[in-house]
């Protein structure tokens, strides 16, 4: 849906994928047409991983967003996800556990990446941020994209004062 509408109940508050995508419009970052079934699940197949619900909720709506300026975030599509090479980085090695970069700020450097498992589909994923260093910018994606909303790329460089200064997240 590139318009960036959900299904949703007349008078019922919007949703953070409405809120992000509505604010990715307003920035000139049109959001590309959701990814099919069959693009998730071949995104799966070639990353060998279940896409967490909360991802694929967004991505069933919008299949990533265009390249824009260094203030905005890019979101990849899911035929661009990537898996994160976790050597070396001992915080995010764990049995089972898989690191897939979705997107990027200023050409890569600094990359998102959400955790995902191989067998078992995670309701909701802990959103990262990858450069020298790695560190949680949001306990799941809904969280991510409030805070991006109401901070926008703040939440890359200053994660932990942009979640004690938004509430509720």
């Amino acid at each position: 849906v590139v318009s960036g509408e959900c299904d949703r109940a007349p008078g019922s508050a919007p949703t953070a994928i409405e809120l992000f995508l509505h604010s990715q419009i307003a920035q000139g970052s049109a959001p590309r047409r959701g990814a099919t079934q069959s693009e998730l699940l071949a995104a799966e197949t070639r990353l060998r991983i279940k896409v967490p619900d909360d991802v694929a909720a967004l991505y069933q709506i919008a299949n990533g967003t265009a390249l824009c300026d260094d203030s905005i975030i890019t979101f990849w599509s899911v035929d661009e996800f990537q898996p994160v090479d976790t050597s070396g980085m001992s915080d995010l090695v764990g049995e089972g556990r898989r690191w897939i970069v979705f997107a990027d700020h200023l050409v890569q450097s600094h990359l998102l990446v959400f955790e995902c498992s191989e067998q078992v589909r995670l309701r909701t994923a802990p959103i990262f941020r990858l450069n020298e260093d790695q560190i949680c910018v949001a306990d799941s994606l809904e969280a991510f994209l409030l805070l991006y909303v109401e901070v926008g790329d703040q939440i890359i460089y200053h994660p932990v004062d942009c979640r004690r200064s938004v509430s509720g997240l």
